[in-house]
């Protein structure tokens, strides 16, 4: 038998606001947010909005140009750069992928530099390498890193890529946020402009 209804509320589920929920206080109260918007039929902010956060959060910092999204998926950050001016190729070994420049391989150090920029999103194993490639094309990055490669905590792991970043001769690493849930913090590298 199910728990009795308690009544009527008024609950934000992050972008969206959903009113006249009848909750059952056993169950429904104590689920995440992402799982209450699913139950309601709405989607989950952090799955829908990040690729449009992160790219204005990079439109934001660095001039319109070629972009390389590392480990990009099925492509949702390409789209979404591109809608703001960005020329981007997408790598990543899926094969099923939205209709998009995209290479489908892995990207390695050895990868031809043909961009102004590299990005990540979540690239787990590729953050590292986002990194190095940049340093050694001497070009920007910007990272929202997850999970490590090394198996480091999140917050040690965002160290280790700050100092990754430093240690290559970057000579600003800066830190943001994008305003969504989950892994959010942005770490983005530059090298000075010559005067």
């Amino acid at each position: 038998m199910l728990p009795r209804k308690v009544g009527v509320i008024t609950m934000a589920c992050n972008a969206w606001t959903v009113t006249r929920i009848w909750v059952f206080p056993n169950i429904l109260g104590r689920l995440p947010v992402s799982v209450r918007c699913v139950m309601v039929g709405l989607p989950a902010m952090a799955d829908i909005q990040r690729f449009a956060y992160f790219a204005r959060y990079i439109a934001e910092r660095f001039p319109r140009g070629r972009v390389f999204d590392v480990a990009g998926g099925k492509g949702m950050l390409n789209i979404e750069l591109s809608k703001l001016g960005f020329e981007v190729l997408t790598f990543d070994q899926r094969h099923k992928h939205l209709d998009v420049p995209y290479a489908q391989r892995t990207f390695t150090l050895a990868e031809p530099c043909a961009a102004d920029l590299v990005v990540g999103m979540h690239p787990d194993g590729a953050t590292r390498l986002i990194v190095e490639y940049a340093a050694q094309h001497r070009i920007p990055f910007a990272i929202v890193p997850c999970c490590s490669d090394n198996s480091m905590p999140y917050k040690q792991w965002m160290r280790f890529i700050h100092g990754l970043a430093v240690s290559h001769g970057f000579t600003t690493v800066a830190e943001g946020e994008l305003p969504m849930r989950g892994r959010a913090r942005v770490l983005h590298g530059q090298f000075a402009t010559p005067a």
